[in-house]
Parts: structure tokens; C-alpha cells; sequence
């Protein structure tokens, strides 16, 4: 397999149980070492195998986008700038000032079926 992403891009992996998703995330993002072929990656990546990973229960929506950002190494200023892009993929703006633990399994567990299972994001 081989793909190129440019700075800004969104990459998701789709696939059966099994099929290897969350070991290509590790491979990518250095958490495994490949026992064949090389990774390249120049720059910063961040990933998710769940959507619902890393939130925080007790947060709303609007401060969990805020921390996991500031966690992935975003300024306020870039979090700021992409909040409503966050807010709009993420289809919870009625809810995003509403503790997470107050939402449906579906919107923190990533079951929609237009979210993948693992993305990829580059900055």
C-alpha cells in the first residue's frame, strides 16, 4: 500500500473486524515498527482509532474539542479557527455545550456511518 497526504488532510481507514485498521494507525504513527517496507512521515499527525477515545465524561463537547486539541498540540488560535469545522463534521452542534456523558453511545462511540473507524488527520 502505499499514499501520499499533504498538510491538512483528513485520512480514514475503512475495513472488517480483523482487517488490520488499528495496526496500520500503530504502524504510522511509530507506535509499532514495520517488519517490512518503511513509513515516512514528515511533520505532525495526530490519530483516533475511536471517535469516542479522550473524552473526558464530564466535559461538554465544546471544552473536549478544546482539550484534545491542546493535548494533540494545537494553539488556541488553531483550535479556534477550526472549531466550527470540528463542530459541524462532528453533527452534535445542538449538544456542544452539553456534558458528554449526557450523550447517546452512537455520537461518542463513533457509530454514525459517515465517521471511520480510525482517522488519520495531518497539520
Amino acid at each position: 500500500m502505499s499514499f501520499e497526504l499533504t498538510r491538512g488532510d483528513a485520512f480514514g481507514i475503512i475495513g472488517a473486524n480483523g482487517a488490520g485498521k488499528s495496526t496500520m494507525l500503530k504502524l504510522i504513527t511509530g507506535i509499532m515498527e514495520p517488519t517490512a517496507g518503511r513509513i515516512h512521515v514528515n511533520g505532525r499527525l495526530s490519530a483516533l482509532i475511536e471517535v469516542g477515545a479522550g473524552f473526558h465524561p464530564d466535559l461538554t463537547g465544546r471544552e473536549n474539542i478544546y482539550l484534545n486539541g491542546m493535548i494533540l498540540g494545537m494553539k488556541r488560535a488553531e483550535i479556534d479557527r477550526k472549531f466550527d469545522a470540528i463542530v459541524e463534521f462532528s453533527g452534535l452542534a445542538d449538544f456542544i455545550d452539553t456534558p458528554v456523558k449526557r450523550y447517546s453511545t452512537a455520537c461518542t462511540r463513533g457509530s454514525a456511518s459517515r465517521w471511520p473507524r480510525t482517522l488519520i488527520r495531518t497539520s
